[in-house]
C-alpha cells in the first residue's frame, strides 16, 4: 500500500494515514499512529487524545509474525539512544530516559520501537538491570521490537542486548527480522520490517558482507519485500541513510537496503544514531526528491542520553530540531 507523500494512500473506500506527532519537547519524539478513516471525508487534527489506545488481547506468537487484533488505531512510540550508564545522575540535556519512559507511558502504545543503543555504553547484563530496566522503557520490554545499534555490540555479539528482550529481538546471529501489524478488525495491515545496521558485525569485519547488495542480509529483505507486497510498510534500523547532525551525518552504507524499499513501494524508514529529531521528505537514496515512490525518513535518536549538534540543514529536510531539554509532556 502506498502511502503517497508519507502521508496517505487509498483502499477501496477507505483512506490509509500514518498520522506523526512530536511527542512534547522531545520525550520519544516520534508517535506514529497507524490509522484509518473514511476517504470522504478530512481526519480531525492530530490529537494525543487520538493517540491513546489500549492492546486489548492480541498476543505475540514470536517476533516475525505479530497480528494485533484491536479495536482502535494502532499506535507505535518510537525512539532510539536511551539510556545512561547505571547511577550517572540526569541533567536537562543528559540521561533524562526515566522522563522519556514517562513519555511511552503517557501514550499508552500497543507497540514501542527502540532504534537502537538502548542501553550505555555497552549494553551490558549489568547496564541493562541498572538502568533501562528501571524506567518505563524496561516495563514495555514485553511490547517492543527493537532494532541493535552499535552500543550493544560493543559487548561481543550484543549478547546481553538479545538475552534482554528476548525473542522481540530476532535471531542473536542476525538482529534482522519482520512482523505485521494489524488495524481494526483487521482492515488493513502495516508490515515492520527491523534491519540491523551494525553491517561489519554481520560481515565478518566486512561493511559490504553485512549490508551491501547480496550480502545475506540485503538478500532476505529483497525476499520478505517480495513476500509481502501491496502493504504499506515501515522498515527501521539504528544508524540513518540521511542526517545533518555533525556527530553523525548521512552515510551511504544504507544504499540498498534503501533502494530495495524503493523498489518494493515501501513507505517510510524509521532510524536513530543522530541525538536529534530530523523528518525528510521523501527521496530516492540518491537524496532526489521524489513525492510519488520516495522514502520518508525520520530521525528519532532523542531517547534520553543527550543532544548532538546539527549542521547544515539538508535540501531534503521537512523539519527538524535539536531539542534544548527534555520533557515527558504530550
Amino acid at each position: 500500500m502506498r502511502v503517497s507523500r508519507g502521508s496517505s494512500a487509498r483502499s477501496g473506500g477507505v483512506l490509509l494515514r500514518p498520522r506523526v506527532l512530536l511527542a512534547g519537547v522531545a520525550g520519544v519524539a516520534l508517535l506514529l499512529s497507524l490509522s484509518i478513516a473514511d476517504a470522504s471525508t478530512n481526519p480531525p487534527a492530530a490529537s494525543a487524545q487520538q493517540f491513546t489506545a489500549a492492546l486489548g488481547s492480541a498476543t505475540a506468537t514470536n517476533a516475525n509474525a505479530v497480528a494485533a487484533t484491536t479495536t482502535t488505531d494502532p499506535v507505535l512510540a518510537v525512539g532510539g539512544d536511551i539510556a545512561c550508564t547505571p547511577g550517572t545522575a540526569p541533567s536537562a540535556t543528559h540521561c533524562q530516559q526515566a522522563s522519556t519512559g514517562d513519555a511511552v507511558a503517557s501514550i499508552n502504545p500497543q507497540y514501542v520501537l527502540p532504534l537502537g543503543d538502548s542501553q550505555y555504553d555497552s549494553g551490558t547484563d549489568a547496564e541493562y538491570a541498572g538502568s533501562y530496566a528501571k524506567t518505563v522503557w524496561g516495563t514495555d520490554k514485553g511490547i517492543s521490537r527493537p532494532a541493535a545499534g552499535n552500543h550493544e555490540y560493543r559487548t561481543a555479539g550484543a549478547t546481553p542486548y538479545y538475552n534482554y528482550f528476548g525473542a522481540n529481538a530476532g535471531d542473536p546471529t542476525k538482529g534482522y527480522y519482520s512482523w505485521n501489524i494489524s488495524g481494526p478488525n483487521n482492515a488493513f495491515t502495516w508490515h515492520m520490517i527491523a534491519l540491523n545496521s551494525e553491517c561489519a558485525q554481520l560481515g565478518g569485519g566486512s561493511i559490504s558482507q553485512g549490508c551491501g547488495v547480496g550480502s545475506s542480509q540485503e538478500t532476505w529483505l529483497k525476499a520478505d519485500l517480495a513476500a509481502n507486497k501491496n502493504v504499506c510498510t515501515i522498515a527501521y534500523w539504528h544508524r540513518p541513510r540521511f542526517s545533518s547532525s555533525t556527530t553523525t551525518p548521512s552515510s551511504t552504507t544504507y544504499v540498498a537496503f534503501w533502494n530495495d524499499l524503493y523498489d518494493a513501494g515501501a513507505d517510510i524508514v524509521l532510524n536513530g544514531h543522530a541525538h536529534d529529531y530530523e523528518r525528510f521528505n521523501p527521496q530516492t537514496s540518491s537524496g532526489a526528491a521524489d513525492a510519488t515512490k520516495g522514502l520518508r525518513e525520520f530521525v528519532v535518536g532523542t531517547g534520553g542520553k543527550d543532544f548532538h549538534s546539527m549542521g547544515e540543514r539538508s535540501r531534503s529536510t521537512w523539519a527538524r530540531r535539536r531539542v534544548m531539554a527534555f520533557s515527558a509532556s504530550s
